[in-house]
């Protein structure tokens, strides 16, 4: 039978000199949604990285629970008084506080499933995006349930057979929201240290490493890189 004739093409975009991804080695693993110090962690972290940046940033969560915690911790400080923030499902749902977002200059906003694709902010729209959790699927949803069971049944391991695979994808396609045409440039910041903690990270890290520059940092040195680069782009 005759094959199929396939070829694939580079992309234009000049990652390696126009984007970084920064992951925070030191960053506390991800647990349950009520975990103060968890919260504290990314509610600290955010604000330092939206405090010394003056670009349109846009950080990625995976629940609204999350948003309204964080952003409770943020509406604390003063970063308010400098910055316009966005929040789904508090400041106006999706289409309002993007369409917001799309015209701003130096607003941030907190986004949870629906903006890790299908979002297009080129050039100033979008310089800095942080994200906050790998985008897993809950796996006690009904369906993801149904789903991993059916995988079992047929002898297959449900984490690396869909899980794994489904998440690495939305991470990329979360990064994509950053480099959209030849001028852009940004940088992604990941707080989740299971891609260096854990050794299912290693197969999401060579994913990323495809396209893009990436380096482990502490936070705080994640903090002046992160500064350094988008300063250096302007």
């Amino acid at each position: 039978r005759q094959g199929t004739l396939t070829k694939r093409f580079s992309s234009p975009f000049d990652y390696q000199h126009h984007s970084k991804v920064l992951i925070a080695k030191d960053a506390p693993l991800p647990g349950n949604q009520n975990n103060a110090d968890y919260i504290n962690y990314l509610a600290s972290t955010i604000y330092k990285l939206t405090k010394q940046s003056n670009c349109q940033t846009m950080i990625l969560f995976n629940s609204l629970i999350m948003i309204e915690q964080v952003y409770s911790q943020l509406r604390e400080t003063d970063l308010f008084d400098q910055r316009d923030i966005l929040a789904q499902g508090i400041t106006g749902n999706r289409d309002k506080i993007l369409k917001q977002f799309s015209t701003g200059q130096n607003a941030v906003l907190l986004g949870a499933t629906s903006f890790w694709e299908g979002v297009d902010l080129p050039q100033a729209a979008l310089e800095l995006l942080i994200i906050t959790r790998l985008p897993f699927d809950a796996p006690d949803e009904i369906m993801n349930r149904a789903h991993n069971n059916l995988l079992r049944r047929q002898g297959k391991n449900p984490f690396y057979q869909s899980e794994l695979p489904q998440a690495t994808m939305r991470l990329r396609q979360g990064i994509g929201r950053l480099i959209r045409t030849e001028k852009d440039t940004g940088v992604a910041v990941i707080l989740d240290p299971r891609l260096v903690a854990r050794r299912y990270g290693e197969t999401i890290m060579r994913s990323i490493k495809r396209d893009y520059p990436v380096d482990v940092l502490p936070t705080d040195q994640l903090v002046k890189t992160t500064n350094n680069f988008l300063k250096k782009g302007h």
